[in-house]
């Protein structure tokens, strides 16, 4: 199965990294579906429902050592539910994305 490509972009040029040339193209591969994450040792965090219901959260997933310690849905949602998340993805892939560029996650 053919992979998509993607350009890195520079924050707050608003211009893909591609037309310059310091540029690196990658090639990501496809996958149907994502891959799921080993269970690790449960996680006991006294209170977490209560806090979930007080600040309406949807879904919190804790992942430690690339193992799911803790999994837990309010408002209505589980496991199989979808959220729009707007900005939040695009926060959440910058953040990882920094982290692996300075080496602080490994993907």
């Amino acid at each position: 199965m053919r992979g998509r490509e993607f350009y890195t972009y520079r924050v707050g040029s608003g211009t893909p990294a591609a037309t310059k040339p310091s540029c690196r193209r990658r090639q990501l591969s496809q996958r149907p579906q994502a891959l799921p994450l080993p269970a690790g040792e449960p996680l006991d965090v006294p209170g977490i429902d209560d806090y979930m219901a007080r600040q309406n959260t949807a879904g919190l997933v804790i992942v430690q050592d690339g193992k799911i310690r803790l999994e837990g849905y309010g408002l209505g949602f589980d496991a199989q539910g979808h959220w729009t998340s707007f900005s939040v993805a695009k926060s959440f892939t910058s953040t990882l994305g920094s982290g692996v560029r300075i080496s602080v996650v490994d993907l």
